[in-house]
């Protein structure tokens, strides 16, 4: 019997495992372009550092954009939460930086037009 596991478990084929980094990095690129976006869309200027002496102004278009460029993936993760095979930690990675490539993309379209 002990045989008919160790088989078992080498005969599993190796997953690719997404990289963390890559994941957090895009992310906070999709979150400050989508940052930069609202506040040109607000105030006419790609970012002022006036910006830091209104803490509540600052405060609110974070809380904005983060709902903004988070949302849709953190949806998406709950989603696919629901297919035990989709429960790991490199799905959800690959989630997030598929969103973030579209927001990026989404984002420099915009900035393109404006």
């Amino acid at each position: 019997m002990m045989e008919n596991e160790i088989d078992q478990e080498t005969s599993k084929i190796p997953q690719k495992i997404t990289s963390l980094p890559l994941a957090i990095i895009l992310f906070l690129v999709s979150y400050l372009m989508v940052f930069a976006t609202q506040f040109y869309e607000t105030h006419g200027i790609y970012f002022s550092m006036v910006l830091f002496d209104h803490p509540q102004g600052f405060a609110e278009i974070a809380a904005g954009v983060l709902g903004y460029s988070a949302g849709a993936p953190i949806v998406h993760v709950g989603i696919a939460s629901i297919f035990k095979s989709k429960r790991n930690p490199s799905t959800r990675r690959n989630i997030f930086i598929g969103w973030s490539v579209i927001m990026i993309l989404v984002q420099a379209r915009n900035l393109y037009l404006i």
